[in-house]
């Protein structure tokens, strides 16, 4: 998938995982496998290395954004790439929807 930095013992670490450049269909299952070993904690999506942002992996990256909220955690969806942002755009789907958007900016 991506990066993976799960901020070791320290409390109040976020885990941060780097997207793939390309999220399509194929890499779905990766995207939700990668999500699911960082469930539990908070975590920062990387996407400004995402080239491709496919209507699957959007999918995905919904149904993480409220198993995250319902376990009581931060999901957030930092560097955006001007791709990524434009192909949410195309599906009507604002980046605020998944994680809740970058708490650490305006």
């Amino acid at each position: 998938m991506g990066d993976v930095n799960d901020g070791g013992d320290n409390q109040g670490q976020v885990a941060q995982l780097t997207l793939a450049p390309k999220l399509d269909l194929s890499a779905s299952e990766t995207l939700a496998d990668a999500l699911r070993e960082q469930r539990g904690q908070d975590l920062n999506l990387d996407a400004g290395a995402v080239t491709h942002l496919g209507a699957h992996a959007v999918q995905t990256l919904m149904v993480a954004t409220h198993t995250w909220a319902a376990d009581g955690q931060q999901l957030s969806l930092t560097n955006l790439s001007e791709v990524a942002a434009e192909n949410l755009a195309i599906m009507g789907v604002a980046p605020q929807s998944i994680g809740g958007g970058d708490p650490h900016e305006p």
